[in-house]
C-alpha cells in the first residue's frame, strides 16, 4: 500500500466527528419531542410550578457560561497541549492531532448541548415549556457557533505545519495487508 496523506485521516476524523453531532442534535430533538407530547397530553390538565428565581438564575448562568467554554477549551486542549508544542514529530503525530480536535469537537458538542437537558428537567419540575424552549435556544446558539468545520481543523493542522512543528512533505506510511 502506498503512503497516506493527512488529509484523510484528519477528514475520517471530521466524519466521525460531524456524525456524533449530528446524533447529539438529533438527541436534542428527540428531548423535544418528548417534552412536546408530555406538555400536551400528560401535563395538558396540570398545574404548573414554579422554581426559585435564584435556582433558575444560577441555571441560566452556567447554561451562558457554557457557550464560552469552547474558548478555554481550545486553548486548554489545542493550543497548550504538550503534543502539539513538540518540536520533534514523531511519525504517528497526524492521527494524534486529528483525536485531539476529535475529542474537543465532541467535548464542546457536550457542553452546547446540556443547557437542552436541563430545560428538559425544568420542564417536567415546572411543567412549563417556556423554560425547556429558552434553554433550547441557547443550545441552539452554541450549536451554531461551535459546530465542527473541517475548514478550521484543516487549517489548525497547517498551521502547525506552517511553524515547522510539522515537515511540510510529511505523509504517515500504512502497513502492506
Amino acid at each position: 500500500m502506498t503512503t497516506g496523506d493527512y488529509h484523510k485521516i484528519l477528514k475520517q476524523k471530521y466524519q466521525q466527528a460531524f456524525q456524533i453531532g449530528l446524533y447529539m442534535l438529533f438527541s436534542i430533538f428527540l428531548l423535544w419531542l418528548a417534552a412536546f407530547f408530555v406538555d400536551q397530553t400528560v401535563f395538558a390538565e396540570s398545574e404548573r410550578g414554579e422554581l426559585p428565581v435564584i435556582f433558575r438564575i444560577i441555571i441560566l448562568c452556567v447554561s451562558l457560561l457554557g457557550l464560552f467554554c469552547p474558548r478555554v477549551l481550545k486553548m486548554i486542549i489545542l493550543e497548550h497541549n504538550p503534543m502539539v508544542q513538540t518540536s520533534e514529530v514523531a511519525r504517528a503525530i497526524i492521527p494524534k492531532l486529528a483525536g485531539i480536535l476529535f475529542s474537543y469537537s465532541i467535548t464542546v458538542l457536550a457542553f452546547c448541548e446540556a443547557p437542552a437537558v436541563y430545560g428538559f428537567f425544568f420542564f417536567f419540575l415546572t411543567r412549563q415549556m417556556t423554560d425547556f424552549y429558552i434553554l433550547l435556544g441557547i443550545t441552539a446558539v452554541g450549536f451554531a457557533m461551535n459546530f465542527p468545520k473541517y475548514g478550521y481543523w484543516e487549517a489548525w493542522v497547517e498551521k502547525h505545519i506552517r511553524h515547522g512543528k510539522i515537515p511540510a512533505n510529511f505523509r504517515i506510511k500504512t502497513p502492506n495487508p
